[in-house]
């Protein structure tokens, strides 16, 4: 006789489903984390131009994945949840893999995060950034075991399903408007690479015009035709100025405001948006 309430061998169907879906929990657990990281650390970051871009770097990528991978764990949820109320009366042998599976990892993951927040308070190095850090983990893994747990138990009510799911919809919507806050628009960011392009054609000038004092004991009269010496939006010359005999102005128009000092290099190109001039003095070393 069997046993109504046996676990049953779940279809080809089923285990895509399953594998779909625990592809996109583990990633876009993992991406919602990272998010939140990088938001720490950018709220810690110093005046280093190179630190805060990594992380507005790894923002961008983060709201690429949850933006694709959210709304296909949404589906996936409601599609196999639907689909096991429907067509199985018992349980379903893919389904209770999966549940096991996150609420092992789950466990793994809050465990071992409470060891290294432990090791590293009697190391006496507990700060404020790493404390943030493992109470997001924390947070969001135990949301995930307790979700999963109930669900496996059969306590989750319509009630709770949908107060969960706004919930953690809520929390993804807010993550990706403080990241597109952070990291601006497309075109926002298309003048940065412009403005990046900009600034480094005026070191090369520069470098060149240093060099030529150097050369002949005077500055050239005006810019040769290089590829460099070229705005790379408008394609106009830069506006070069001899004041004297060793001082110059280099100028070019900028679409955005950098206030830092850029990277690899010891020299100030800070600049508003709009025409700005960088005066210059020429020496015998470039």
């Amino acid at each position: 006789m069997v046993n109504p309430e046996a676990p049953v061998k779940g279809t080809p169907r089923d285990i895509f489903l399953y594998l779909g879906l625990a592809f996109a929990l583990y990633i876009g657990f993992y991406s919602l984390v990272e998010m939140q990281y990088s938001f720490i650390d950018l709220w810690f970051a110093n005046e280093s131009y190179g630190y805060a871009e990594y992380h507005l770097t790894s923002v961008r990528w983060l709201i690429s994945a949850l933006v694709v991978i959210f709304p296909l764990f949404m589906w996936l949820t409601q599609t196999t949840r639907k689909d096991f109320t429907q067509n199985y009366s018992g349980e379903l042998r893919t389904r209770k893999w999966f549940l096991y599976l996150t609420l092992f990892l789950s466990t793994a993951i809050v465990a071992g995060d409470i060891v290294y927040l432990l090791y590293r308070f009697l190391e006496g190095d507990l700060i404020t950034q790493f404390f943030l850090k493992s109470f997001v983990l924390l947070f969001f893994g135990i949301l995930v075991f307790t979700y999963y747990l109930l669900d496996l138990q059969g306590r989750l009510a319509k009630e709770e399903i949908r107060f969960l799911t706004g919930g953690i919809s809520l929390i993804v919507v807010m993550s990706l408007g403080v990241g597109f806050y952070l990291v601006g628009t497309p075109g926002h960011q298309r003048d940065v690479r412009y403005d990046s392009v900009r600034v480094q054609n005026l070191q090369v000038l520069e470098d060149e015009i240093m060099l030529h004092y150097t050369n002949k004991n005077s500055l050239p009269s005006k810019l040769e035709e290089r590829s460099y010496s070229k705005d790379p939006q408008t394609q106009e010359q830069y506006r070069y100025r001899a004041w004297n005999q060793t001082n110059f102005e280099l100028c070019a128009n900028f679409k955005t405001v950098n206030n830092t000092s850029m990277p690899y290099t010891e020299r100030k190109w800070a600049h508003d948006s709009g025409l700005v001039c960088f005066m210059r003095t020429a020496t015998s070393k470039p």
